[in-house]
């Protein structure tokens, strides 16, 4: 979901929540509403079969949503990964 500004994620993948102040997400669902955060980390290996990421994501407990894990806008411009649509990739360019 590109269009997703901060990267958000089901609580039954974090082992330690840290609490925050409440933060609110518009999704295609609803609002979605956040009150911890959690440091994960994980892999995407289809583009580093190496590379272990180390993000800090907002965590919601609604499994309703359809996703476990949603990678934002701000995750994307840290990696500095772009995403091409005319090119249909998602990768450094």
């Amino acid at each position: 979901d590109t269009g997703c500004s901060h990267s958000l994620i089901l609580n039954k993948y974090c082992h330690k929540l840290i609490p925050q102040r409440e933060k609110k997400y518009a999704t295609g669902s609803g609002t979605l509403a956040t009150n911890s955060k959690s440091k994960v980390q994980f892999s995407l290996p289809e583009f580093s079969d190496k590379k272990i990421i180390t993000w800090t994501f907002s965590v919601f407990d609604r499994e309703s949503l359809g996703y476990d894990l949603i990678l934002g806008r701000d995750l994307f411009l840290e990696l500095k990964m772009g995403i091409s649509f005319e090119k249909r990739s998602i990768g450094k360019e």
